[in-house]
């Protein structure tokens, strides 16, 4: 069933996304972890049927989402929780952490970047939530 999943962190985004086509990590939330997100990311995407440029894009907007994360970090022993939802037509990426310094606010460049590498993105009361469609055609249409 589409729509919000109960537990923290956890959404769904079409009818046919099953239990198993849901990806969760905890990792720490220092830089250094970040490439374990993107590697994970790739992954599930080449699986989905992205697009080398697809791929980049996804790595991208994890990149930053989690450099995001990492900078309003108030604890060393905090952890990022992120999420990886595929369906057929897309995955959605929730990258959360608790404790953080200050409301999540993306600044004028992180927007930027996210705008123009993902379908749609938004900041979630303890994190981002952003989606990547495959390209089915493997023609990218230009973003506004």
């Amino acid at each position: 069933m589409a729509g919000e999943d109960p537990r923290p962190g956890r959404v769904t985004t079409a009818s046919d996304t099953t239990e198993s086509d849901i990806v969760e990590i905890s990792v720490p939330l220092r830089s250094e972890y970040g490439a374990t997100l993107r590697t994970v990311a790739a992954s599930l995407g080449a699986d989905a049927g992205f697009t080398i440029d697809d791929l980049d894009d996804l790595r991208l907007a994890l990149s930053e989402v989690f450099s995001v994360l990492v900078d309003l970090s108030r604890r060393p022993e905090a952890r990022a929780r992120v999420s990886f939802t595929r369906s057929a037509s897309s995955i959605t990426v929730v990258a959360a952490a608790d404790e953080l310094e200050s409301p999540i606010e993306l600044d004028e460049l992180a927007a930027s970047i996210l705008g123009s590498v993902v379908d749609d993105h938004e900041v979630i009361a303890s994190g981002i939530r952003f989606v990547k469609r495959v390209d089915a055609d493997g023609d990218d249409p230009p973003r506004a």
